[in-house]
């Protein structure tokens, strides 16, 4: 180890002022890096100005920062109301003290387990997250959109003529009669339809259904027993007899036709 008069540990002030130097321009250096790093952090509520248009808002609407700030809040809670979840279940849909359906309609109430078409769309209802309300509005505006454009059954059972009750009652035999879900849908369809239901009479006539009243002249049976059929073939004979003993074969033809249809009433029956 060698030794030596002058202690490491003295400064000189020369040494002192050399480092007071340093000190001062690293400081120098620190503040003016601090000034112009674009990183830096803003005081958001002092130092937000180059945010402002130029009227001086936020957002063409705000003054201040926390006026920003509590507008977030506002609009988040209404997006948050724009989307609730759907309920667990829809509560029946009644119209007992609703105005704008009519008297005879309030009493109805709707829901899945009365209405098909309303559980059909309740899983659509769920996923959709469609509020009760919102549900409420959609199956009233639908109501009355049914109301408004339903038939005039009056009507359309005029358009049967002297008929209507014997096509009504005869279509109804067929339909349970056949008994099946196309028929029963074809029968319900046709029930709005005055027109529809003496096509679909004549149909039914053609398929050799008994008792079908209709024209006769294009396969349809009228609704009479064997007894009636053949009192109507006397009735004709006696009415007709000069011209069928005179060789008219239009009255002939409709002589036998009315036996034929006669026989064909007891083969039904």
């Amino acid at each position: 180890m060698s030794g030596s008069l002058i202690d490491d540990s003295t400064t000189t002030e020369e040494n002192k002022n050399t480092e007071e130097a340093a000190t001062s321009t690293e400081s120098t250096q620190t503040e003016s890096q601090a000034t112009d790093d674009p990183n830096q952090k803003l005081d958001p509520f002092n130092d937000a100005d180059g945010f402002k248009d130029e009227k001086g808002l936020y957002l063409g609407k705000y003054k201040t920062i926390p006026e920003v700030m509590k507008g977030y809040k506002e609009l988040s809670g209404k997006l948050r109301e724009k989307n609730p979840e759907a309920p667990e279940s829809y509560q029946a849909i009644s119209f007992k003290d609703d105005q704008d359906i009519p008297q005879e309609y309030r009493t109805l109430e709707i829901n899945a387990e009365n209405d098909p078409l309303f559980k059909e769309f309740e899983p659509t209802f769920k996923a959709g997250k469609f509020t009760q309300e919102q549900v409420n509005l959609l199956v009233k505006n639908h109501f009355l959109y049914n109301i408004k454009n339903q038939p005039d059954l009056n009507k359309e059972r005029e358009k049967l003529g002297e008929d209507a009750d014997k096509i009504l009652s005869n279509i109804t035999r067929y339909r349970d009669k056949r008994n099946t879900p196309a028929m029963k849908a074809l029968a319900q369809l046709a029930g709005q339809n005055g027109d529809m239901l003496k096509e679909l009479n004549i149909l039914i006539g053609a398929a050799g259904e008994k008792g079908i009243p209709g024209d006769i002249n294009n396969g349809g049976m009228e609704s009479k027993s064997p007894e009636e059929w053949d009192a109507d073939a006397r009735e004709y004979k006696k009415k007709y007899g000069k011209e069928m003993d005179s060789g008219s074969k239009f009255h002939q033809d409709k002589y036998y036709e009315l036996l034929g249809k006669a026989t064909k009433a007891k083969k039904l029956g």
